[in-house]
């Protein structure tokens, strides 16, 4: 038996599995547990926090092969294998990651248990060499990292055609309250800083050059939508577009219509550049930390606006040969795309797993 550790934002993937899944949320689990659940729920407690107590436990009861999940910061991905040896654990990412969320990830795992050699990962999804690069450099110990992109950029690639590019700017900075919160810590203070300083340049830029921009909107009820709207409107003073968040996948269907992506550090960035899109990341702050990207074309650290100004227009006038040839290394290294429908290959690489025939799961996730 395989157990999904869900979440609402998971792709779905594991509809083809031979093996059975139980899926569980753990912010809200509906299995019917009975005494010796608890029995050992209370026993694995004496040692690791209840998250990871209430898995172990779930994995002893219900006779778990694999545990798989798609959000790898999880206090249980590095314990389970090593406490319950014949059970794998495979964490997909979905989302990019930087180096301070790789360091904050380790410190979450050094309150689990006391011993702080503990592996983060068992088996490990990740984007691109970039993370295995920086996860080494951490001393962040794992079994096995495979690189392999992004699962729902995989996904939407593989069910839809090109789009023409009728989108001159795109901006996906934007985030829900970002403006107005103050600010949990240093990194989402530096994020708000530089999100005020984006809105002004774009603002004369935008004016400047006649361009309306699409502020890209994240799918919600008409209630969310509304205060996306709302909130743009009272910082971006110039005329603007709502993307579109109608069907499926409509962030990546509105990448793939844009020819220049203007953000600050977000996932959306990462795998635009992933489809060799123009994309520049904008750190207005002297925070390195709010940096998306390694120095190069794609990234902006505390710029005038004379920089952003010539390094935007340079973007949008650069032809495509040109930008792919500027950016083909650095993109290769952050979100391997080299792989075709990896997504659908997945259900056959878990049913490996289950099998503990890691060589050959390895192998039929890595060939084209």
């Amino acid at each position: 038996m395989i157990l999904e550790i869900a979440n609402s934002d998971a792709p779905q993937t594991l509809d083809t599995l031979i093996n059975p899944v139980t899926r569980v949320f753990l912010e809200r689990p509906l299995i019917p547990l009975s005494l010796k659940f608890w029995i050992l729920f209370l026993y694995y407690k004496i040692r690791f926090n209840n998250q990871t107590a209430y898995v172990l436990a779930l994995v002893r009861y219900l006779k778990v092969a694999a545990v798989v999940t798609f959000t790898d910061n999880y206090s249980f991905l590095g314990v389970v294998n090593s406490v319950i040896p014949t059970c794998r654990v495979v964490a997909i990412g979905i989302g990019f990651r930087t180096r301070d969320q790789y360091i904050q990830i380790k410190s979450i795992l050094e309150t689990v248990c006391e011993d702080h050699s503990q592996k983060l990962h068992d088996i490990y999804l990740c984007w691109g060499q970039r993370d295995v690069d920086l996860l080494n450099e951490l001393g962040i110990a794992a079994n096995l990292i495979i690189p392999i992109g992004s699962i729902r950029d995989h996904i939407f690639r593989a069910s839809n055609p090109l789009f023409s590019e009728k989108i001159e700017l795109l901006v996906s900075y934007h985030r829900i309250g970002l403006l107005s919160e103050e600010g949990v810590n240093p990194i989402e203070k530096s994020r708000k800083a530089s999100a005020s300083v984006l809105i002004k340049y774009l603002e004369t830029y935008c004016a400047d050059n006649n361009i309306k921009p699409v502020f890209l909107l994240r799918p919600g009820d008409q209630e969310y939508l509304n205060a996306q709207i709302q909130e743009i409107d009272k910082s971006y003073r110039g005329p603007w577009i709502p993307s579109s968040t109608e069907g499926k996948s409509p962030s990546y269907s509105t990448i793939t219509k844009s020819k220049v992506i203007v953000g600050i550090r977000s996932s959306i960035l990462v795998e635009a550049l992933g489809q060799h899109k123009k994309v520049l990341a904008c750190n207005m702050t002297d925070d390195p930390n709010l940096d998306l990207f390694e120095e190069s074309i794609c990234q902006l650290t505390n710029p005038r606006y004379s920089d952003f100004s010539e390094r935007l227009t340079h973007l949008r006038c650069m032809t495509e040969i040109e930008w792919f040839d500027a950016v083909d290394d650095l993109a290769s290294r952050y979100i391997s795309t080299d792989k075709r429908d990896v997504h659908l290959k997945l259900s056959n690489f878990l049913d490996m797993i289950v099998d503990n025939r890691i060589d050959a799961a390895i192998e039929s996730l890595s060939s084209d």
